[in-house]
């Protein structure tokens, strides 16, 4: 999972946002969350119904606003944040679901309206321009796109299988996720990691832990924090009338760079028509580069909400750790007090190297209000506790 988007949603009170955004509610139960507030409005030139109606929407906007400030008070530090909030309130009528005036009147010129309101979840999740602001707060995630695509002849062994050395499908899917507000990884970058991994990207979406040796090196050397893997084969269909057809068929995952954690997948065949085999293969590459990546951004927002709701996943690593009865249990068991941490157990423990492995699910935070809950809680116990590295969803201290 992206860290550095957990940490800005448990601190900059963005439940509510991505509440808006996907599906299901953060912050809301059942149909939604019930406020009652009082919008007021000036009356001017006598008009009381304008001043009605502005009292109603001003109503409204608070009606949003209160769910939003109460996670938001004193915490947020993102950058143009009241901008984005402003934005998010000017559509306020659009989250509330239902109202009912309990009282309304003039009083000294002004109008007063006090409403109990149902402030409901919408599915914005299709909206670009929400989907935008979301990224704006959160840092703009950096995502890594890998596809191998290859002029598939079906009478080849796959060894012999054309590779293009320009894919339209990771272009376009590059394109895309762009335009949703990741930041991308470099293209030379992606490129020297894929020559440093002799496999066959087809050999790689089969083997999980090839992928999360390369998602964690992605992560390490590029900074990224998304990795999007996939192989786009593209067949010759038919020629007719002088126009030429390609079916591209691509198979894509996305994966927690940190981790290497399945986020989402999504298989897709689309056809391409163009004048020459050439553009009939980039046509097709990029219609199918179309259909999959809403789709797989669609599984990410779904994948941190839920990771929102019920914490985020790490992977704690203690070095030096001489017994692990008397120090390994000792420490898991004290991971297991800290504040926030609804899970811990053992992933793996490797007596030669004398590393305990501990899958831990947080929820108060991202790796800093981690670490910072660890050594706060863990150091009496373990005076010789020192951080060794904490990065995306791995943190490793060494016993001295």
């Amino acid at each position: 999972m992206h860290t550095r988007l957990l940490a800005i949603i448990r601190n900059a009170g963005l439940p509510l946002l991505l509440a808006l955004l996907v599906a299901a509610p953060l912050w809301a139960q059942g149909s939604g969350t019930t406020v009652t507030v009082t919008g007021m409005a000036q009356i001017s030139n006598n008009n009381l119904l304008d001043a009605r109606q502005a009292a109603l929407r001003d109503a409204m906007r608070k009606a949003v606003e209160t769910g939003l400030g109460t996670l938001l008070e004193g915490r947020t530090t993102v950058e143009n944040f009241e901008l984005k909030k402003d934005q998010i309130l000017s559509r306020a009528s659009g989250f509330v679901s239902s109202h009912e005036v309990l009282q309304e009147g003039q009083k000294s010129g002004v109008y007063e309206m006090t409403i109990r309101a149902v402030v409901n979840q919408q599915s914005l999740g299709d909206d670009a321009r929400a989907l935008g602001m979301l990224m704006d707060l959160v840092g703009k995630p950096k995502l890594m796109v890998m596809v191998d695509e290859y002029w598939w002849d079906g009478g080849l062994p796959k060894d012999a299988q054309e590779k293009v050395d320009d894919p339209a499908s990771a272009s376009r899917m590059a394109e895309l996720f762009l335009a949703r507000g990741f930041e991308l990884v470099d293209a030379d970058m992606v490129k020297k990691l894929r020559e440093s991994e002799m496999a066959t990207m087809d050999d790689l979406m089969n083997d999980g832990a090839a992928i999360t040796r390369l998602a964690q090196q992605a992560a390490a050397e590029y900074g990224a924090e998304v990795l999007v893997l996939g192989v786009s084969k593209i067949e010759p269909a038919s020629v007719l009338g002088g126009k030429y057809t390609a079916t591209a068929s691509l198979n894509a995952k996305i994966v927690n760079a940190s981790t290497g954690v399945l986020m989402g997948t999504r298989q897709e065949s689309q056809s391409g028509v163009g004048i020459s085999p050439e553009q009939a293969r980039s046509a097709a590459g990029s219609r199918v580069g179309d259909a999959v990546a809403p789709v797989l951004m669609e599984q990410v927002l779904q994948k941190w909400q839920n990771q929102a709701n019920n914490g985020q996943d790490f992977v704690v690593k203690l070095y030096n750790v001489g017994s692990f009865v008397q120090q390994g249990m000792k420490f898991i068991t004290g991971i297991k007090g800290v504040s926030g941490v609804t899970q811990a157990k053992k992933r793996a423990w490797d007596e030669k190297l004398k590393r305990l492995e501990i899958d831990v699910t947080y929820k108060d935070g991202g790796v800093d209000e981690l670490t910072y809950a660890i050594v706060e809680a863990l150091a009496p116990s373990f005076p010789t506790l020192e951080l060794r590295e904490a990065k995306g969803n791995n943190l490793n201290f060494y016993l001295k």
